[in-house]
C-alpha cells in the first residue's frame, strides 16, 4: 500500500498554510489537477485554469523549485462536433526528481500545497494499486467511490477505459469526473488506458482529445489507424503505453480500433516483455486495457477469442506475465486460467450493463459480481494479493442495467480475494523489534526515538507505543523515527516499539523491551536537568527574537508557545518560576 511517509509532513504543509505560503491575493485558479507516472524521476501534471506554472520541491514551507507548464499537443478545446471546457488545459512535466521522495507542490501563486510520492527504487515491494473502470456519466456513486479510493492510500491508481462517459452528450460529465477525482488524483498517480465510451460509442459528443489532451502517458506508443480527430487527421500518439513500478512492469493495451489493432500490439510489445523478463529488478508484468479477453456478460460471452490468443502467447513467452486487467463489461469477474494467468474484469465504477448470460458460471470463472466495488492490489516481493471491496449500493436500473447483486452490505467488506505467487506470511527483522536510539527528552513537553530499521520483502511500518498514554501512540508510520511531542513537563514516560509488514497480512513483530524517559522541567533550554545561569544565558541570546516556529521554538526560549512567537517577559515569567529547580 501506498507508503505512510507521505503522511508525514501532513503536518508542515498545514502549517506553511496557516502561516501564508498560498497568498490569498493571487488571482490564478486551477481545478482537475492528476499527474501521471513518466519514471522513478519524473512525473507530469496536467490542470485547467488560469495559474500557468507549478512550485514544487522538498519543504513544503520553501517551495525552490519553479516550472512553467505549456499547453498539451492535443487541445481538447473545439468547435467542431463538440466543444469542452475552455480551460486553459496546461501540462507541466517535472523530471530530475529525487526517487521515493515526498515533494510538495502547489498550481500557481494561490493554489493550496499538496504533496506526492516519487516512484521507489527498481526492484522495490510493499506498494499498493487501486482499479476503476467506466466511470460513466453522472452517476454520484462514482464521487463517493473517489473518497472511498483516498482512504485506500494507494501509491497509484489505474484506469481501464470509460474515463467519464462524456461521448453520452454532456461535456459536463468529463469536467465532473476530473474534479471529483481531485479528492485523491492531487496526491495520487492516475495512470489511465482509453476506452470504447472515449472515442467511439458518440464522436458527436466526446472524442479522445479529451483524454489525450489531459494526460501524459509514460513511454507513449502510437497504433496505425487510431481514431480520427475534428481536423480530419489521426491522433497519432498516447494510443498505450508502459512504465516500471518497483518490481513490476505494466503494459497497457490500445482499443481495438480496426482488426489489425492487437496483433499489431503484440508485435510492437514483444521487446517491452522481454525487456522485463530479462530484468532482474522486475519480478511481475501486468496488463491493463479496456476490453476484456474473458467475461460471462450476455451478449459480450465468452470475451474476445484474439485477445485470449494474444496474451496467453505472450504469458507463455515471458513467465513473469501472470495477471490482466480490464474493464468494459460493468461487473466483476476473476479468472483463473489453467496456463497460471489471471484475469480481473473490474468496470463495476460507474453503470452496469446487461446480465450473465448464463446463470452458471464459466469453469474458469473463480467468481463474479454485480455490485460497485474497487479493486486492490497490494505487490509485495513474491506475491501479488488481490482485493475485490464492496463500495456504496445503488438501486439503478432499467433499459440494459440491472440491479446489483447482494454480496455485500457495507463499503470496505472485502468481497473477493485472489494471490499470484507466494504470499507473505513472515513478520519483518529483527524480531522482536529493536531500537536503534532509545527515547530521548528533546524538551520539556517532547521525547525523540527512533527503532532500528527492519526488513521485509513487503516494506515495513512502524508503530511506537507510549505505554505510560496510550493517548500519544503513533500510529502505523513509515518512517524509523518518532516525536512524542504536547507531553506533561517533567514527566516520566516508557516506550515500546513494534513493525509489521505492508503485506495485506500484515505480519507483526513483537514489542521491543520498554525504555523510558523523563521530559526537562520548564526552563531547562539544555537538557541537563536543571534550570540555571547556563539556561538563563540561553535564554537571553534569544530575548526578544520573533518568528519563533515549531520545532525549535528560537532554541527553546519561546517558552509559552504557541500563545506567540516572540522571547519576551511572558517567557522570562515562565523561566524564573522554574528557576534553580533540579539543581
Amino acid at each position: 500500500m501506498k507508503s505512510n511517509k507521505w503522511f508525514v509532513k501532513v503536518f508542515f504543509v498545514c502549517f506553511c498554510i496557516l502561516a501564508g505560503s498560498v497568498n490569498p491575493a493571487a488571482a490564478d485558479t486551477a481545478d482537475q489537477i492528476h499527474f501521471t507516472i513518466i519514471s522513478n524521476t519524473a512525473v507530469t501534471f496536467d490542470w485547467i485554469g488560469t495559474a500557468d506554472h507549478i512550485h514544487y520541491g522538498t519543504d513544503p514551507c520553501n517551495l525552490t523549485s519553479s516550472f512553467s507548464a505549456v499547453h498539451p499537443s492535443e487541445l481538447p478545446v473545439v468547435a467542431n462536433p463538440w466543444t469542452s471546457n475552455p480551460g486553459p488545459f496546461w501540462e507541466a512535466k517535472l523530471t530530475g526528481l529525487v526517487q521515493n521522495t515526498i515533494y510538495s507542490y502547489k498550481i500557481g501563486d494561490s493554489g493550496q500545497v499538496k504533496t506526492f510520492l516519487t516512484p521507489p527504487p527498481p526492484g522495490t515491494a510493499g506498494f499498493r494499486v487501486c482499479g476503476t473502470s467506466d466511470l460513466h456519466e453522472s452517476y454520484s456513486e462514482c464521487a463517493t467511490m473517489f473518497n472511498q479510493i483516498a482512504g485506500l492510500n494507494p501509491n497509484f491508481v489505474i484506469t481501464t477505459g470509460d474515463t467519464t462517459g462524456g461521448d453520452s452528450g454532456l461535456q459536463a460529465f468529463v469536467d465532473t469526473r476530473f474534479h471529483d477525482a481531485m479528492v485523491w488524483s492531487q496526491n495520487v498517480a492516475w495512470m489511465p488506458i482509453w476506452g470504447n465510451h472515449d472515442w467511439q460509442d458518440n464522436p458527436q459528443h466526446d472524442d479522445l482529445r479529451s483524454y489525450k489532451g489531459r494526460f501524459d502517458i509514460p513511454h507513449q506508443q502510437t497504433i496505425a489507424n487510431s481514431p480520427a480527430d475534428g481536423a480530419g487527421g489521426y491522433e497519432l500518439y498516447e494510443d498505450w503505453g508502459w512504465f516500471d513500478y518497483g518490481n513490476t512492469r505494466f503494459i497497457s493495451y490500445p482499443e481495438r480500433y480496426v482488426s489489425a489493432t492487437w496483433t499489431n500490439w503484440q508485435t510492437a510489445v514483444g521487446p517491452i516483455f522481454l525487456a522485463a523478463q530479462n530484468d532482474p529488478n522486475i519480478k511481475f508484468i501486468v496488463t491493463f486495457g479496456h476490453q476484456s479477453a474473458w467475461t460471462s456478460t450476455v451478449s459480450r460471452y465468452p470475451g474476445s477469442a484474439t485477445l485470449q490468443g494474444i496474451l496467453n502467447t505472450l504469458h507463455n513467452s515471458y513467465p513473469k506475465y501472470k495477471l490482466d486487467l480490464s474493464g468494459h463489461n460493468h461487473n466483476y469477474e476473476r479468472y483463473q486460467i489453467a496456463n497460471g494467468m489471471t484475469h480481473i474484469i473490474n468496470s463495476t465504477c460507474g453503470a452496469y450493463y446487461r446480465s450473465w448470460a448464463s446463470p452458471t458460471k464459466p469453469a474458469n470463472c473463480a467468481y463474479r459480481c454485480i455490485h460497485y466495488g474497487i479493486l486492490v492490489l497490494d505487490i509485495s516481493d513474491n506475491a501479488i494479493q488481490g482485493q475485490f471491496v464492496c463500495s456504496v449500493n445503488t438501486s439503478q436500473g432499467g433499459g440494459d442495467y440491472i440491479i446489483e447483486e447482494p454480496v455485500c452490505s457495507s463499503p470496505g467488506t472485502v468481497i473477493d480475494t485472489f494471490t499470484i505467487g507466494t504470499p507473505d506470511t513472515n513478520a519483518p527483522t529483527p524480531n522482536p523489534m529493536t531500537w536503534a536510539s532509545v527515547p530521548t527528552a528533546t524538551s520539556s513537553t517532547s521525547i525523540a526515538m527512533t527503532a532500528t530499521t527492519a526488513t521485509d520483502g513487503s516494506g515495513v511500518e512502524y508503530f511506537f507505543h507510549n505505554v505510560t498514554d496510550p493517548n500519544h501512540d503513533s500510529g502505523w508510520q513509515t518512517g524509523t523515527t518518532r516525536t512524542d511531542a504536547n507531553l506533561s513537563v517533567n514527566t516520566l514516560y516508557t516506550y515500546q516499539v513494534k513493525a509489521r509488514d505492508k503485506s495485506p497480512t500484515h505480519n507483526e513483530t513483537a514489542y521491543s523491551t520498554t525504555a523510558d524517559a523523563a521530559t526537562w522541567p520548564m526552563g531547562d533550554l539544555n537538557g541537563d536537568g536543571a534550570v540555571d545561569l547556563l539556561d538563563f544565558a540561553k535564554f537571553a541570546a534569544h530575548w526578544l527574537e520573533t518568528g519563533c516556529v515549531a520545532p525549535d521554538w528560537c532554541g527553546g526560549a519561546n517558552l509559552n508557545q504557541p500563545l506567540d512567537n516572540t522571547v519576551n517577559f511572558y517567557d522570562l515569567e515562565i523561566l524564573v518560576e522554574s528557576w534553580l529547580l533540579g539543581v
